[in-house]
């Protein structure tokens, strides 16, 4: 990943141009797999296990933030994390029904499958969560206005750059 000069270190404008291009790019690809997965899984595996799985991105969010954003790891923390993560297996298969010919599980003869494609993107999500946070979060002590411009700036520009991905993806 790009790493952007030290704070308060003028930077000319195409280096901010740049840093702003790779930041936006990277952020888009975390975000555009991790909800591509979602799509991918939904027609393998079960609703409920689905939605269990894709929301432990939190988890992996606070996983990933002790390396990349340096906090201290907590141990109240991480065993809410390792609980959380074992009430989502038990929720994906604590009915012990994993035998691909009973009724229920006729029609998702992937859902193993399906369950780690989503398990993937969980994990991209969380990623995606944190680069987030350390790449395109203004400085602290930024007002609330010019945060929710930044912000609103921000989701623009992804929403922009996978539209115009896309483009090129389909054309």
């Amino acid at each position: 990943m790009i790493q952007p000069s030290n704070r308060g270190q003028q930077r000319s404008d195409s280096e901010v141009i740049y840093f702003s291009i790779i930041t936006i790019s990277q952020l888009t690809a975390a975000l555009t797999v991790a909800a591509s997965t979602w799509y991918l899984a939904v027609n393998l595996t079960t609703a409920s296990d689905l939605t269990a799985i894709y929301n432990c991105g939190a988890f992996f969010a606070y996983a990933f933030s002790i390396p990349i954003l340096k906090e201290k790891p907590r141990l109240d923390k991480v065993v809410s994390v390792i609980v959380a993560i074992i009430g989502v297996f038990i929720v994906a298969y604590g009915d012990g029904n994993t035998d691909p010919n009973t009724p229920e599980n006729i029609d998702r003869p992937y859902r193993i499958w399906g369950n780690i494609i989503i398990g993937i993107g969980s994990v991209l999500y969380g990623l995606y969560e944190v680069m987030y946070k350390k790449l395109a979060c203004p400085p602290d002590g930024t007002s609330s206005g010019r945060s929710l411009i930044f912000a609103n700036t921000v989701a623009a520009s992804i929403g922009l750059f996978t539209m115009v991905s896309l483009l090129d993806f389909v054309l």
